[in-house]
């Protein structure tokens, strides 16, 4: 089994600190604890309302019932039991402003709270202070919130132990480097692995003796001084199985596919190993569909398509070996051993636009994919790396003349790594026609007699009917203007735009969640808004459809 893991280094935690983003749990919205268990009861606190008497939580999703408003920034909410396990957004409203939307993570078992987090008197930054994890698996939620802040916790493990550190702190939102020692009573260190195929890397062990052990999590910035209440952690803790991907990635919806599972301590084999199964997908699932196995209590994304799936098919690291494509089709392929490279061919005809998509970073596939197409001759045409906020690339490229052209793919550190941790899904097709709205802002403020703006980002391809862009749901005293955007055929084209409002003078006090329709040539599609970091890439959080549309009180 092949897992592109390292032992921690000094060095290493340091490169990976350096690409942190920016601090995405800011004051406009953060929000303790990050998730909690279904069928419990949790106290939730937003510190940027702190000033606020009374606001209202809206969850974008279902199972988490707010126990009345929240008072200054804090409130309860109920998890109810059967809630679907996974991320939902939640977002304060109070009378003259509104956090924006952060994730909570509901899931299957306990959390243990950082002790400095609910409590600022408390300690747990030495041995003695170290809060006791009873049983595992289990959850730590926590901040890292001062320089050279140190969290510790204290358990038992036996010889042979696979431990397993699953890291979610960028998955809610925030810009927290987490490091971790793993070490006996006396302070010797037991030696940890990364597993960093995810913005949150995995930290694993194999434990050397029965005993107590003491971990230890720390911002690996820390000394740099770029810390704060925003630097949240979330780790599950686990001696037992933990998922790490499945090969192929994905498959068609409608089918059951077979995959291999790669994670830890599957099957019952402590350590690193594999599992078979079956992953059915139903005929209406969406783009993608959460899946466990072997009795993991984290999930993964396994993709799904309604194109036709192929299997990469060997050889084909050569031109004169281009794996013949249909359109569309999806090819679920690996960069199997070093300076693999795959080759694939497609007959176009002149002005067809093509459109060549990557999914492998963003399942959390090792593997970093460039995309060239060539003619006949192996002349490049086009080349693409990483697109605007992506890790994976994606091609849009009309074709100049009728013929066979070859769309090579490779692995950009591929000269020194192969193996099933670099596998990636590939999209082809002729352009249809596609419409996206993305709205810039998620809460938009208007006072009475006045107008504001929703800032809107329109992406179509190949549309024939000029785009109409609405409001839907405003509150009473506000409208919108009807927004028109120009059809581009036969090409992709991005456009920036505003939808105003406007509030009568007489307008009351209120909120409501508004949706921004976008429609043409038959397609309709919602604005939605995702929180971004540096250089605009999503952290991965999900997304809401929901704007609040506000009139604040005097």
């Amino acid at each position: 089994m092949q897992f592109r893991a390292f032992p921690i280094s000094a060095l290493f935690l340091l490169v990976i600190a350096l690409c942190r983003p920016t601090a995405a749990q800011d004051g406009a919205g953060r929000v303790f604890p990050n998730g909690a268990q279904r069928g419990t009861t949790a106290t939730l606190t937003f510190p940027a309302m702190a000033e606020v008497e009374s606001a209202t939580l809206e969850v974008d999703g279902a199972g988490i019932k707010p126990l009345g408003p929240f008072v200054k920034g804090v409130g309860k909410v109920e998890v109810a039991p059967d809630a679907a396990v996974g991320m939902q957004q939640v977002r304060l409203v109070g009378p003259k402003t509104a956090t924006t939307p952060r994730p909570f993570l509901i899931g299957t078992l306990p959390v243990l709270l950082d002790a400095e987090a609910l409590d600022k008197k408390a300690a747990n930054d030495r041995l003695d202070q170290a809060q006791r994890i009873e049983k595992l698996p289990v959850v730590l939620n926590g901040s890292l919130a001062k320089s050279g802040d140190v969290d510790v916790y204290r358990l038992a493990l036996k010889k042979d132990d696979c431990l397993v550190l699953g890291n979610e702190s960028r998955l809610i939102a925030a810009p927290t480097n987490l490091g971790v020692y793993v070490r006996d009573l006396t302070g010797h260190t037991v030696p940890v692995t990364l597993d960093y195929r995810k913005r949150d890397p995995l930290y694993w062990c194999t434990i050397p003796a029965d005993g107590e052990y003491q971990l230890q999590l720390f911002e690996i910035t820390n000394n740099m001084g770029d810390v704060g209440e925003q630097t949240l952690y979330r780790v599950t803790v686990t001696t037992g199985p933990w998922l790490g991907y499945v090969t192929p990635a994905g498959g068609p919806r409608g089918a059951t596919t077979h995959v291999t599972a790669y994670g830890w301590n599957l099957g019952g084999k402590p350590g690193p190993g594999t599992l078979s199964t079956d992953v059915a997908v139903p005929g209406d699932a969406g783009t993608g569909l959460p899946i466990t196995v072997g009795g993991a209590p984290n999930s993964i994304t396994f993709a799904t398509s309604g194109s036709e799936e192929l299997a990469e098919a060997e050889p084909n690291n050569r031109a004169e070996q281009a794996q013949p494509l249909p359109l569309p089709a999806v090819v679920n392929g690996v960069f199997g051993e070093p300076r693999d490279a795959d080759w694939y061919r497609v007959t176009l005809k002149a002005k067809d636009v093509l459109v060549a998509d990557i999914e492998a970073r963003e399942l959390d596939s090792y593997a970093d994919v460039t995309l060239r197409v060539r003619d006949a001759s192996g002349k490049e045409l086009v080349s693409e790396d990483d697109l605007q906020n992506s890790r994976d690339p994606r091609v849009v490229w009309t074709a100049p003349a009728d013929g066979a052209y070859t769309l090579e793919l490779r692995d950009l550190a591929g000269n020194t790594r192969g193996g099933p941790s670099l596998f990636y899904r590939f999209h082809v097709a002729i352009a249809q026609s596609e419409l996206r709205v993305i709205a810039r802002e998620v809460a938009v403020s208007v006072k009475p007699g006045a107008k504001a703006e929703i800032p809107l980002t329109v992406y179509q391809s190949c549309l024939t009917g000029d785009i109409t862009l609405r409001a839907e749901g405003l509150p009473a005293g506000i409208t919108a203007e009807t927004v028109t955007v120009k059809a581009r055929p036969n090409r992709s084209e991005q456009t920036q735009t505003k939808l105003v409002l406007t509030a009568a003078a007489d307008a009351k006090p209120g909120y409501a969640l508004v949706r921004v329709l976008a429609t043409s040539s038959g397609l309709r599609a919602a604005a939605t808004w995702a929180l971004t970091g540096d250089g605009g890439w999503t952290y991965g959080t999900g997304t809401t459809d929901r704007l609040v549309v506000l009139i604040p009180a005097p």
